[in-house]
């Protein structure tokens, strides 16, 4: 499993043709959406609807790897598989909590990063964010065709 501000915005910025001020609108969507999705995973599980459940995971994986979200793509990827064998109990109340504090660390680790991709805007440059609690800093490339 990554570490969980494990993210690859070089990327996901790649994907966007370079334009940081697309990906900062694009992170903040997946972010206040993100925000919400433990709720609706817990209540999919706890309401038996597993195969939503699954599916909304699925979902998610995908955009986590669109956002360079790497360690909320993989805790989504390995929760969608323990939906999909099938959970007791007391497994889909773990899976609850652990994709809650992996909904938690994403969105503490990866928020500083919009203001910062909307600044670098349609400029040649490249943006640094302190984002471990190391205090390690990730230089991202923003390089705009």
């Amino acid at each position: 499993m990554p570490a969980v501000d494990c993210v690859d915005t070089t990327s996901a910025i790649a994907r966007l043709d370079g334009k940081t001020g697309l990906y900062a609108k694009v992170l903040q969507s997946f972010l206040d959406k993100l925000a919400g999705q433990p709720a609706q995973l817990d209540q999919l599980l706890h309401g038996e609807h597993a195969a939503d459940a699954a599916r909304m995971l699925h979902t998610l994986k995908g955009v986590a790897a669109t956002v360079g979200a790497v360690y909320m793509g993989a805790v989504a990827a390995r929760a969608e598989a323990d939906v999909k064998r099938g959970l007791t109990p007391a497994e889909r109340d773990g899976l609850c909590a652990q994709f809650r504090d992996a909904v938690a660390g994403t969105l503490h680790t990866m928020a500083p990063l919009v203001p910062n991709a909307a600044r670098a805007g349609d400029f040649n440059t490249a943006f640094t964010v302190d984002i471990s609690k190391a205090g390690q800093a990730v230089t991202v490339g923003a390089d705009i065709v």
